[in-house]
């Protein structure tokens, strides 16, 4: 039979089960990829069609109770609060208590930088899509309190955060859009910043909010600049005065300053006459970065003529390599937009009568310099060995006790980027063992003070949840037989 009619006989013969066989077999499936809808439609029937408060009860045993078995590495992954949160959206109302604690504690893994959880980038994936999918906050009046205490506790750290699941809850509430707006007075730069983008992703587009997110395109900060833009593509926000700003900014003297400004302009789809004027004025600006900005924007609104591509092809060997990097990405960008699909890769080369031309005398010396210059990296960060180290291992492909040990020893070496490479390749080569579990578990946890710190604890905690997310619970042979009956009759 078809996958889903296999899930809704197998819910209901699980469903028919007394809650005292029930719970550990759920307890047993649970997470089991192969199981969760199972286990959602098995919550759902017993809710809708049998008894509420039983379904409730058995929600929360399963997933909230305090004193319940948990899963391997829940204090890292918080399945089982993600899975609560899932069955909730699925239409399970949890007694007030039991939702208050949920919602907690979702919120306690979202925003706390104490405990670490928000430095996880998966984890804070996974939480955001419950919080947009599953969880509808927007008129709770625990979550509107919690959220008023995050803004008004000035903590910088996660007032991004906060800004951004406002916008994803919609939480139009009187009192967080006023303290929003109080915030906009606010003599921090970012305080208002963030305040901005949260009551532009609310739709409050006035002139005082538009005026705050354009001086802050100007910011030094880059993480900054980025926030302000992702919120004006997302609402699609063509205002004069961000236009403006943007072509004034493209003359900026910062590369990222600049580089923002371009992008930006190309998603809005600023092509209006006087917009393409002013560009079309930049490619004749004495700096070549603002030239090569200029052509990018022109490029991305498909305004390209033979100015814009003389432009990009002289400045394609310009000596400042962020200058030819960037029109050579242009030029690249255009090649495939007008390729054929097959054409993507390139067209394949005959290298067989290929002879390399020899170097120039300046040709030679400049690889000379590149290598020596390499080597001096290797002598001055021996680090950057164990590294190579590890992504051979990977590559080679071969799983024994020597490269296990290998790969067990680089996850605690000193430096982040070693780590965050030895995390990859057990990830990839899927080395599922308690020790090389229990290490990258350590790493996980390891101190974000480490250089590469962040990709490093990243990296171990992804290797880590893919691994234990890819056993495969042995299936209960009652569930089997109950399963196959059912879908006879």
């Amino acid at each position: 039979p078809h996958r889903t009619f296999e899930e809704y006989f197998a819910a209901l013969y699980l469903a028919a089960k007394p809650d005292a066989e029930l719970l550990p077999l759920l307890r047993r499936l649970l997470h089991d990829p192969r199981w969760d809808e199972v286990i959602l439609l098995t919550l759902g029937h017993i809710y809708f069609a049998v008894n509420q408060t039983r379904a409730e009860n058995l929600l929360e045993k399963l997933c909230l109770n305090p004193e319940r078995e948990q899963p391997e590495y829940e204090d890292l992954f918080h399945r089982d609060l993600l899975f609560a949160v899932r069955a909730a959206g699925d239409g399970i109302v949890l007694a007030q208590p039991h939702f208050d604690a949920m919602v907690n504690g979702v919120m306690d893994i979202y925003f706390d930088s104490d405990q670490n959880t928000s430095r996880y980038e998966q984890l804070q994936q996974q939480v955001e899509a419950r919080l947009k999918n599953n969880l509808s906050l927007a008129g709770n009046e625990f979550a509107i309190l919690y959220f008023l205490a995050l803004l008004t506790s000035r903590n910088d750290p996660i007032l991004e955060q906060v800004v951004r699941a406002i916008g994803l809850l919609g939480m139009k509430d009187k009192r967080v859009i006023a303290t929003l707006l109080y915030m906009l007075n606010d003599e921090d730069d970012s305080v208002r910043a963030n305040a901005a983008i949260a009551l532009l992703r609310l739709d409050m587009k006035d002139e005082k909010v538009i005026a705050i997110l354009c001086s802050e395109l100007e910011s030094k900060q880059s993480n900054t600049r980025l926030s302000v833009e992702l919120a004006l593509v997302e609402k699609q926000v063509t205002h004069d005065l961000v236009i403006t700003t943007s072509l004034n900014l493209l003359a900026h003297d910062d590369s990222g300053t600049r580089s923002t400004a371009a992008r930006l302009l190309s998603q809005l789809k600023a092509d209006a006459a006087d917009v393409l004027t002013s560009l079309f004025g930049l490619l004749d600006n004495p700096h070549k970065g603002v030239r090569v900005s200029a052509a990018s924007v022109l490029v991305g609104l498909k305004a390209e003529t033979d100015q814009v591509l003389d432009v990009l092809h002289e400045l394609l060997h310009d000596e400042d390599d962020c200058v030819s990097d960037e029109a050579e990405s242009v030029l690249e960008s255009l090649r495939l937009r007008d390729a054929e699909p097959e054409d993507y890769f390139g067209e394949p080369y005959d290298f067989s009568d290929y002879e390399p031309p020899e170097p120039t005398p300046e040709e030679y010396a400049k690889q000379y310099a590149e290598y020596e210059a390499w080597l001096r990296e290797r002598t001055e960060n021996p680090w950057m060995e164990y590294a190579d180290k590890a992504s051979e291992l990977q590559v080679i492909g071969e799983v024994n006790p020597q490269v296990v040990d290998a790969l067990i020893s680089l996850l605690a070496h000193e430096h982040g980027y070693v780590r965050a490479r030895a995390s990859e390749a057990i990830e990839k080569l899927q080395i599922d063992t308690q020790e090389v579990k229990h290490s990258l578990h350590q790493a996980a946890q390891g101190s974000s003070g480490i250089m590469f710190g962040s990709i490093s604890y990243n990296a171990a905690y992804e290797a880590l949840y893919s691994i234990v997310s890819s056993q495969r619970s042995s299936a209960d042979e009652a569930i089997c037989k109950g399963l196959a009956e059912e879908s006879a009759d």
